[in-house]
């Protein structure tokens, strides 16, 4: 191997397979995953290795970091396994399903003094690192798509799987939490209104029901669509090298992952309550 960071990618499906695609320009890259297909898919990146992935355990002893894309339930487990043998740790967002598995991850990887991070690609465009509002009072954003009716969809349901993102764009632009939170949830479709002090709101929808895939953002009534900014390089690539910049130096934690998962966890809750 190289001088190069060794990075262990557990999951190499769809989203898992691109950044194995990333990696592989800066890092030294090893594949896991159930699926030994996937593995071997990923093979034409010039990978380094791949791990059995019923040996995960002891074969991240051998790896820099650990990179895990895998499904949202797995997330808490895994991020801890690796967490707890001192490795620097990227996670698909969201970091965990629960606050309080959250804020175990990211004590933890403040004890052991490495980076924990999710994978926040949208933080990475220049829209979001050169917006200069001082003040934002009013935000929406649209994040859809088309999905098969029940019983494809994921178990943790839409809140979770497209609502992290705009989430984090969300407690980015606002620099606080909200204070009221209304709106609908259901297994296809989330209408949720926040309000926050001083009377600004940020709306966020979400929906499988469009076959129009869409992830845009109102910030004070001016639009920008994610899907048209074209940059070099791309936000993920961006992404995975910021990580790689994170291991290299001093450890970082990623504090925005943590709120994230508070405030879906307190969405959740409390849009339930008010449809019963």
């Amino acid at each position: 191997m190289s001088n190069k960071q060794v990075v262990l990618v557990v999951g190499v499906g769809n989203w898992g397979n691109r950044l194995v695609e990333r990696f592989k320009f800066i890092a030294d890259v090893i594949a896991c995953d159930l699926d030994v297909k996937k593995v071997e898919a990923v093979q034409k990146y010039g990978i380094v290795g791949s791990l059995d992935a019923r040996n995960l355990e002891g074969g991240i002893r051998y790896v820099d970091a650990v990179v895990v894309a895998t499904p949202p339930s797995t997330h808490y487990e895994l991020a801890k396994l690796a967490l707890s043998a001192g490795k620097h740790t990227l996670v698909e967002k969201p970091l965990t399903l629960d606050f309080t598995q959250a804020t175990e991850l990211y004590e933890l990887a403040r004890n052991k003094g490495v980076t924990l991070m999710t994978d926040d690609t949208f933080m990475y465009t220049d829209f979001v690192r050169d917006y200069r509002s001082q003040e934002v009072r009013a935000m929406q954003a649209l994040w859809t798509g088309y999905r098969t009716p029940d019983p494809s969809i994921p178990e943790e349901g839409i809140l979770w799987t497209l609502g992290p993102h705009p989430a984090s764009l969300m407690l980015h632009f606002m620099q606080q939490f909200p204070v009221a939170i209304s709106g609908q949830l259901y297994a296809n479709y989330a209408n949720i209104l926040y309000r926050f002090p001083g009377g600004a709101e940020a709306n966020i929808v979400l929906s499988w029901v469009t076959p129009i895939r869409r992830r845009s953002i109102y910030l004070n009534g001016t639009l920008t669509d994610f899907d048209s900014i074209k940059q070099e390089p791309d936000p993920l690539t961006r992404m995975c090298a910021k990580f790689i910049e994170r291991c290299s130096a001093a450890y970082f934690l990623d504090r925005q992952a943590l709120d994230v998962v508070d405030l879906l966890q307190i969405t959740k809750m409390k849009l339930t309550s008010l449809q019963k």
